[in-house]
């Protein structure tokens, strides 16, 4: 039997050792580009037959707090919102520009809107549970008027090309969006139109016509309702497939920026959907990721190096076919997980991508028959995985990594055999939540080390699959936890922080200068490629000292499934990194750059070389018909991370900056501190201004301009210390960063910046000296009355047998023998009885000694 148990025993112990350990250095915070928390809008639903939604608060609360929906994106007709009910009323108000701004100045546009189904509804007015996003977008269907009057053709859609010549649909849309604020001031998102490259080349139109409609319809917009978010170009695909990236993505972007009004374009809009067939996959998780990291490298370029603007997906999904709906193991394994692994893995780009929202929440029965095209989200599944994921949203993200490292090409956060993670610190309750998809095929005995010591590991997890959210029990064994994740499944373990995080590891990517250097293609049927995309390094290289980097690359078509690889990562004419013989399985790649030597290559004004060296192995190619297909180099970028003391106080830009407008927000504060005043002095200036605190953006900020960089920073807290810090943000690009170089706790005043005067550190190294010395007196009279003490308890043996113990002497005629513990004088030299009266004061404690 003993040896039954031992062999039990040791198949189970084999079993966790086996498995996959993720070390969490729980101390640490993880932030790139200086983004810090993951978006509340990652578990988005489309409204789809969920008009009714605004009309039911409970079932708002139960979507919201069960499934943790917070955004809902609406596709209602802008006509049907705003104009007359009846055609002829229409066409009689509003047939002409004239009239139409003239109805929508009254109070009749919006006294329509209140009595649509939609946004009559009073809980829209008020605090509503979901936030909603709406497209500022009509239909031109043969015989709604006068819309279709300012539209050029039809299809299929109804949607047709919007004809702006004469400003019409400036006020179509500027009046849907004043009654819509009317009724919710807090109404944020809007894109301009809906999938345009579906209908626009059958009517004859560009994605340069619909760049300069959405530059028109914006202008418009904006001046007269500037906090409004406004995304396009909303086409129906990625960035990534075919040529739509040249078609659409890059005529808004470049119009934008060629007439110096970035602050039209606040997001990249995109629909991303995976056809039911394998060969369309552009929802999958590194289609996506890679396609933000193109929109983004493109406008940092563009912009000479103006930041990374972020992308939207306004509908996402994965299709499967009609008799697949009824199988719930299929349906979950080919809908439900990839989904997971979309919002797991847009979670970690956060820089890059701000929402996302999963097309539909109504069922397939009540939407759409067509095959291949089953969306439904209510009565499937789907919502058991938005259940269990859903803490993965507005929480600090929390260093992490696996033990074992990761598969070639993966990134950090996916091993490539069967699991991608996510850890965050939720700082209201000081919890940590690690998620956990497993998407192979088997059980995977995962344990979770927490190398900062800081968890108390609860002892159940949740997870979930397509039978709905249930728990497991964790195993703990000091600061490991250990769960058995089942195949096909989302975990969710959880812990209780000892104590607050107070370390960072900060990351920051660096992309090419030259925007025409994203999305290359690589030639039609060409045998061999060899392209380098050049780095240059920036005023970020002085915000971390690197441990470590890592290159990131997109490939697409050809480039992946027809060639083979060697990779070449260089500065100057020294390589630091070579990958031969790659053959990605990907759109999206990382790779680790291990030469410690190409760290201290990282500094301002260095340039980085990755190139790529491509020799066909499949002739003529998976994609020979012409380019893009024939292979596609999507993007690189390099990033550098290191981590940082936890006391500094980090203060990053505002957005929408300029000469006269100045913003900041601090970040990273130790424990204790609370800001009193911000002081800032730009580089044209030589008096300090005090900074307004903006209580709903959390920023201070300057309004009284011109200013220009760099800026210099003083910080006051309210036990009266004040920092200081030059040079600390050199730039006036949104989002730039830099660290106080004074910490809280060794502040000084100014005139002790001037060397005046006797500074804090020379008070606390002369009160430091005083507690030291009576420290050192203190312990040499601890010391010494415990030898007096110890010697009462030690008795010697003799020296010789033969020798003569001699009296002491004693006040009376005692001598130590008859004095017994009557002695008032001298010490007792008598030996130790063990069976003696004084046993207890005898004996000494080994602590003591």
């Amino acid at each position: 039997m003993a040896v039954f148990s031992i062999c039990l025993l040791s198949l189970i112990v084999s079993s966790i050792t086996n498995g996959i350990e993720i070390k969490i250095s729980s101390d640490s915070l993880k932030e790139i580009n200086n983004w810090d928390k993951t978006e509340p809008y990652l578990l988005g639903v489309f409204g789809t037959w969920g008009g009714n939604l605004w009309g039911n608060e409970d079932y708002q609360k139960q979507i919201s707090e069960e499934w943790g929906v917070k955004m809902m994106g609406f596709n209602t007709n802008l006509g049907r919102g705003i104009l007359p009910p009846t055609k002829s009323d229409a066409i009689s108000c509003c047939g002409t520009t004239a009239g139409l701004k003239e109805f929508v100045q009254s109070s009749g546009a919006c006294d329509n809107f209140a009595k649509n189904p939609l946004w009559a509804q009073e809980v829209f007015a008020d605090e509503a549970q979901i936030d909603a996003y709406l497209y500022a977008h009509d239909s031109c269907n043969p015989g709604q008027e006068p819309t279709v009057s300012h539209c050029v053709g039809a299809d299929n859609h109804g949607w047709g090309v919007p004809d702006n010549s004469d400003g019409w649909w400036n006020w179509m849309i500027l009046g849907n969006i004043k009654c819509a604020l009317e009724r919710n001031p807090d109404q944020k998102y809007w894109h301009i139109w809906n999938e345009p490259n579906a209908v626009f080349a059958g009517q004859g139109a560009t994605g340069e016509d619909y760049a300069q409609f959405y530059f028109e319809v914006a202008k418009a917009v904006k001046a007269k309702y500037p906090d409004i978010e406004l995304a396009g170009p909303v086409t129906w695909c990625p960035p990534l497939y075919k040529t739509v990236f040249n078609e659409y993505f890059k005529p808004l972007m470049d119009k934008v920026v060629s007439k110096g009004r970035k602050d039209l374009l606040d997001y990249i809009d995109f629909h991303a959907y995976s056809n039911a067939d394998e060969y369309n996959p552009y929802a999958r998780w590194d289609f996506v990721v890679s396609s933000i990291h193109v929109n983004s490298l493109y406008w940092n370029g563009l912009t000479n190096g103006g930041g990374f603007i972020r992308s939207q997906m306004t509908e996402t999904n994965v299709a499967v076919y009609a008799d697949e709906i009824g199988d719930a193991d299929l349906y979950w394994k080919k809908r439900v997980i990839p989904n997971a692994q979309q919002i797991m893995a847009l979670s970690h780009n956060t820089d890059k991508f701000q929402l996302r929202i999963q097309f539909a929440f109504g069922a397939a029965a009540e939407y759409n028959q067509e095959k291949g095209n089953y969306y439904g989200f209510e009565p499937y599944t789907d919502k058991y995985m938005y259940n269990v994921i859903k803490p993965i949203m507005e929480g600090y993200p929390v260093d992490f990594k696996f033990t074992d490292g990761v598969k070639d090409g993966y990134p950090t956060y996916d091993n490539g055999d069967g699991v991608m993670a996510q850890t965050v610190y939720h700082d209201e309750d000081d919890t940590i939540s690690v998620l956990l998809i497993n998407y192979a095929t088997k059980n995977i005995d995962m344990t979770l080390n927490d190398g900062d010591n800081k968890i108390i590991w609860d002892t159940t997890a949740r997870f979930t699959r397509r039978w709905g959210p249930n728990t497991k029990a964790v195993t703990k064994s000091g600061s490991k936890a250990t769960v058995q994740l089942a195949s096909k499944s989302v975990t969710v373990v959880t812990g209780k922080y000892r104590s607050n995080p107070s370390g960072k590891v900060l990351e920051y990517e660096f992309g090419p200068m030259d925007e025409s250097s994203i999305m290359q293609d690589i030639g039609y049927k060409t045998y061999d490629v060899d392209k380098t995309i050049n780095i240059w390094i920036n005023n970020k290289a002085n915000l971390v000292d690197p441990e470590y980097a890592y290159i990131k690359f997109g490939l697409g078509y050809g480039a992946i499934s027809d060639f083979k690889w060697t990779i070449k990562v260089k500065v100057g004419s020294t390589t630091y990194f070579t990958k031969t013989n790659f053959v990605p399985s990907m759109n999206f790649t990382q790779l680790p750059i291990e030469s410690t030597s190409f760290l201290s290559k990282i500094t301002k004004g260095n340039t980085v070389k990755i190139q790529f060296i491509g020799e066909r192995t499949n002739y003529p190619g998976s994609y020979w018909k012409g380019a893009p297909l024939s292979g596609r180099i999507a993007f690189a970028s390099l990033v550098v991370g290191g981590e940082v003391a936890g006391t500094y106080i980090k203060l990053i830009n505002g957005v929408n900056l300029n000469k006269f407008y100045y913003a900041v927000k601090p970040t990273n504060l130790p424990d204790g501190i609370t800001i009193s005043w911000i002081k800032m002095k730009a580089a044209n200036s030589n008096a300090w201004q005090l900074g307004t605190y903006n209580k709903n953006n959390k920023y201070y900020e300057w309004k009284d301009g011109p200013y220009t960089a760099p800026f210099d920073f003083q910080i006051k807290s309210t036990d009266g210390q004040i920092i200081y810090s030059w040079n600390t943000i050199d730039s006036l690009n949104d989002k730039d960063s830099g660290v106080m170089t004074q910490a809280f706790g060794s502040a000084y005043t100014e005139e002790e910046a001037t060397g005046s005067g006797m500074g804090t550190t020379e008070y606390v190294a002369i009160v430091m000296t005083v507690l030291i010395v009576i420290g050192v007196i203190g312990l040499c009279v601890y010391c010494m009355m415990r030898k007096r003490k110890m010697a009462k308890a030690v008795s010697f043996e003799q020296e010789t047998e033969d020798s003569k113990e001699k009296p002491m002497k004693v006040e009376g005629d005692s001598t130590p023998e008859t004095a017994g513990n009557n002695t008032s004088g001298g010490y007792d030299m008598s030996p130790i009885d063990a069976t003696g009266v004084n046993d207890e004061e005898a004996v000494v404690p080994v602590d003591d000694i």
